[in-house]
């Protein structure tokens, strides 16, 4: 539980120091836009010396836009719109990556008032996580069921 309140805590520190607030251009950085939707589309300031690839799982999931250096010591930024909650459905987050043997896992928990158990069983469930090899031919789990045999 402490990890999800440093969490709520980074948030909103984040937000009272204006992480998440529009900010004019940094110097040498040029503005990219990024089609969301018909009618929408993301709009940052990216430093001119960062390459960026666009990922799509498929043309109906948003963008994952991936920045990193072009030059210079190495560094990885993901960016993923998300469709946001409605106004009122959730009062906490917790979300964060967590490696997996040589993989990363990114997390997301939304909960309310009392779901403090639902954020500890997530919290379990992500450490019980491990990379473990396929057998070849092997099928995937069915959604909502369990390991493969």
């Amino acid at each position: 539980m402490r990890r999800f309140a440093r969490c709520a805590s980074s948030l909103a520190l984040a937000v009272s120091i204006g992480l998440f607030s529009a900010r004019a251009p940094a110097e040498e950085a040029a503005l990219r836009s990024y089609p969301l939707t018909q009618d929408t589309a993301l709009q940052v300031y990216v430093p001119k010396a960062w390459k960026e690839q666009q990922r799509r799982v498929n043309a109906s999931m948003p963008p994952t836009i991936v920045y990193q250096a072009a030059s210079g010591a190495p560094f990885v930024v993901l960016v993923t719109p998300v469709a946001p909650a409605k106004p009122g459905e959730y009062k906490y987050l917790a979300q964060g990556l967590l490696g997996v043997g040589t993989e990363l896992v990114s997390f997301t928990i939304l909960t309310n008032d009392g779901q403090e158990a639902v954020v500890d069983a997530a919290l379990e469930l992500l450490r019980s996580a491990r990379l473990v090899a396929r057998k070849p031919g092997a099928k995937p789990a069915a959604a909502g069921g369990g390991a493969t045999k």
